[in-house]
């Protein structure tokens, strides 16, 4: 909520806001959308994805923390994690198939090239 609440507020000020989160639930998907509504900002969903479980697997084991006292995730905990499927697919990356700079370029093709 404290996320959301911030978001908001720098909405409200002009700001683009963009929020790295997983959102494995409906609930809060509808919180961001709620956000989005009462700024009056538009709210785009981007779904990052790894469709090839061993490189996920990797990435979160050998994954680097760079906030002091922030506990990983383990790759059991990501198994069992709760997630609730998308009512509507938001726009989908999966990085076992794009590099980050070709996520960059779909990103900025599918969203900044029509303003």
């Amino acid at each position: 909520m404290v996320a959301n609440e911030l978001a908001l507020s720098n909405l409200r000020f002009g700001s683009t806001v963009i929020v790295d989160c997983v959102n494995p639930v409906i609930e809060s998907r509808k919180a961001w959308s709620n956000i989005a509504a009462r700024s009056g900002a538009p709210l785009v969903n981007i779904q990052v994805i790894c469709s090839d479980k061993h490189e996920h697997q990797r990435w979160v084991e050998t994954r680097k923390i760079d906030i002091p006292g922030l506990t990983p995730p383990t790759w059991q905990s990501v198994l069992v994690h709760e997630y609730e499927a998308w009512e509507s697919a938001p726009f989908n990356i999966d990085t076992a198939l794009t590099s980050p700079a070709q996520a960059v370029a779909m990103i900025t093709e599918r969203f900044l090239s029509k303003e």
